[in-house]
């Protein structure tokens, strides 16, 4: 039986899909079963019940319960995805659950469509949200209501188009997605390589392909299309840019002289300019070439890294918390004492500045 039938059978098993807080490091808090939840709604796209609607309800209310816990907050595919499956049945009652989608988090307040509401509670959207929830109607003031009607039917026409009821009828990006979502890495690079080859060429699809091959590991792929952006840049910003994503690229790729090779030309191209000192490119460069001296396996390109960094950083004295503790390291493995305890002073004083500030 798989997960779905056993939900539809089973309403004791929809704990499996809940909203599971957990937390590292790295990631801060997140939803421990958004993967699960998102096969789920993955498969009741292509296998439409009437009778799910309650358990379409209890999924999009823990994609809202996860989007309002997430340290990183975000709105993502699986948000929108129930979102939609739920907003087909055009019920009134489930508008409070598309306004606390809106209002889940900063991302949602900016990128969560608000016809998601207004396409299910129509003309009762309004006084039903003042009766019902007039602590979110009230939160709701600043967003633009003024949506009519045929232009609301346009919007949904789009969504059905976005999410459609057979896999035949799927986009790449969209069968990747899927892919992905069931682990299926191969296929998900199969899709990826058939939409390169379909896909006109453009700024857009590079960007999309390099971020797509580094977060399936292709790393040496996701190097090459930077490189390719790095070709067609034509100021020193967007060059800086592609720059650092190679440094990165590469460094995770295991090419460490490849890596250095870039950090050195990117020495050379923040030397043309000083648009990044103090904003997060500048940032972001300093951050990324200290995790290159942490990770060398040469002690010598180590220290050639470390140096970069540090003199990038002591031009613009602006870094987040996370990459003074990584100058910190980067200096403890170079065997510089010293400059690890002033790294290590300014990252003490930036936590405890992060600290006052949340409390």
């Amino acid at each position: 039986m798989d997960e779905l039938e056993k939900l539809r059978i089973d309403r004791t098993s929809w704990a499996s899909v809940a909203f599971a807080a957990s937390s590292t490091d790295e990631r801060g808090t997140f939803d421990n079963n958004e993967r699960a939840r998102l096969k789920v709604l993955l498969a009741l796209q292509h296998d439409r019940r009437e009778s799910d609607v309650d358990l379409l309800r209890y999924l999009f209310t823990n994609e809202i319960i996860a989007a309002e816990n997430d340290s990183f907050h975000g709105s993502g595919h699986a948000l929108t995805l129930a979102a939609f499956l739920l907003a087909r049945f055009r019920d009134v009652s489930d508008t409070p659950l598309f306004a606390r989608a809106k209002l889940a988090n900063f991302d949602t307040v900016c990128g969560f469509p608000l016809e998601f509401m207004l396409f299910a509670g129509g003309d009762e959207t309004a006084d039903y949200l003042q009766a019902n929830r007039p602590e979110l109607w009230i939160r709701l003031q600043s967003f633009d209501f003024t949506v009519g009607r045929d232009e609301l039917e346009v919007w949904w026409q789009t969504m059905i188009e976005n999410y459609p009821d057979s896999e035949e009828d799927e986009q790449l990006l969209a069968l990747y997605e899927r892919a992905l979502a069931y682990d299926d890495r191969d296929r998900a690079q199969r899709c990826l390589e058939l939409w390169d080859v379909q896909e006109p060429d453009s700024g857009a699809k590079w960007q999309q392909l390099k971020f797509e091959y580094a977060r399936i590991g292709e790393f040496g792929m996701a190097a090459q299309i930077a490189t390719r952006i790095l070709d067609h840049s034509d100021n020193s910003w967007d060059r800086a840019s592609a720059l650092c994503d190679l440094v990165s690229l590469y460094r995770q790729a295991g090419e460490f002289s490849l890596s250095l090779n870039n950090a050195e030309q990117l020495d050379a191209t923040l030397a043309t300019f000083e648009d990044w000192v103090g904003v997060g490119l500048g940032r972001m460069v300093v951050h990324e070439v200290f995790e290159l001296s942490i990770s060398h396996p040469d002690a010598a390109d180590a220290s050639r890294a470390f140096w970069l960094a540090d003199r990038w950083f002591q031009r613009s004295r602006n870094l987040a918390l996370v990459g003074l503790e990584a100058g910190a390291t980067a200096a403890r493995r170079c065997g510089l004492a010293e400059k690890a305890r002033e790294y290590e002073n300014i990252a003490a004083i930036e936590r405890k500045r992060i600290d006052e500030m949340m409390s």
